[in-house]
């Protein structure tokens, strides 16, 4: 006789409406949820053995989320790649939130095969620890975009995984 245990993880990624729909809005505080898991201490994104987000693409990506919450037809290309070095996920961001700059936006794939564009909290990730603590989330230092992200998006969702 076998017994079939599921457990279901909470998994907290605000996905929007369509591209960009959240960035319509104006700076209204309840745009992204502001509570913590209890216990949670974010890591800092910035400063530390690599930074996910450097002040010179901190100006570009909030440059982008100003551009995008004028226009709902900006198709920005990613300006960094982030990804997990012992794991298949991976992020294509395009923006920061100039309203809420700890919140990003682009492609995002948890590596279950279902990539969608949506918003990732840059501290939570900084805070992600992997094998014991020895590694965190990374930022691809040599990838370059080459195309907009709604085209990395039509071919991610196509292959079920982000195609750089």
């Amino acid at each position: 006789m076998f017994s079939l245990i599921v457990v279901f993880l909470p998994v907290r990624l605000a996905i929007s409406a369509g591209p960009y729909a959240v960035w319509q809005s104006s700076c209204a505080t309840d745009t992204f949820p502001t509570t913590r898991p209890s216990g949670f201490t974010p890591a800092p994104a910035f400063g530390g053995p690599l930074e996910l987000i450097t002040p010179e693409l901190r100006v570009q990506l909030l440059a982008n989320g100003e551009a995008s919450r004028r226009s709902v037809r900006f198709d920005p290309h990613p300006i960094v790649k982030w990804f997990n070095p012992c794991g298949s996920a991976a992020w294509l961001i395009t923006e920061l939130d100039p309203c809420a700059p700890d919140m990003a936006y682009g492609l995002i794939d948890l590596g279950m095969g279902f990539p969608e564009q949506g918003h990732v909290c840059i501290s939570e990730l900084a805070a992600i620890r992997l094998m014991g603590g020895a590694l965190r989330i990374e930022r691809d230092l040599y990838w370059k975009a080459d195309r907009p992200l709604s085209e990395y998006a039509r071919l991610a969702r196509l292959a079920g995984r982000i195609v750089d």
